[in-house]
């Protein structure tokens, strides 16, 4: 469609679902018997990097430096590397023979 043509909305569709971040994609089937429109398209939700949860509001980015020593879970909880402890696995534990 040309930027200058007229624009005309043949069909309004709303979908007011919840849907949790997933790689599914989700396929949405759509009929508008009164404007002879039929929609089908598909969507999914993802989460950005380093964000978890079904809100994608849980933030967890693996590091090990000054700052901590740690990987994260599939819902986002800090796991710490092995020799580490505390919040941000910042305090070794390392056992010396």
């Amino acid at each position: 469609m040309r930027a200058d043509s007229p624009r005309k909305l043949v069909v309004g569709h709303v979908i007011s679902t919840a849907t949790e971040p997933s790689s599914n994609w989700r396929e949405i089937h759509y009929n508008s018997s009164d404007a002879g429109v039929q929609l089908e398209y598909a969507l999914r939700v993802l989460c950005n990097v380093s964000y978890h949860s079904v809100g994608c509001d849980v933030f967890c980015r693996p590091r090990d430096d000054v700052h901590g020593h740690y990987t994260c879970s599939s819902n986002g909880t800090i796991v710490c590397l092995p020799g580490w402890l505390g919040k941000f696995c910042e305090t070794g534990s390392f056992n010396w023979l």
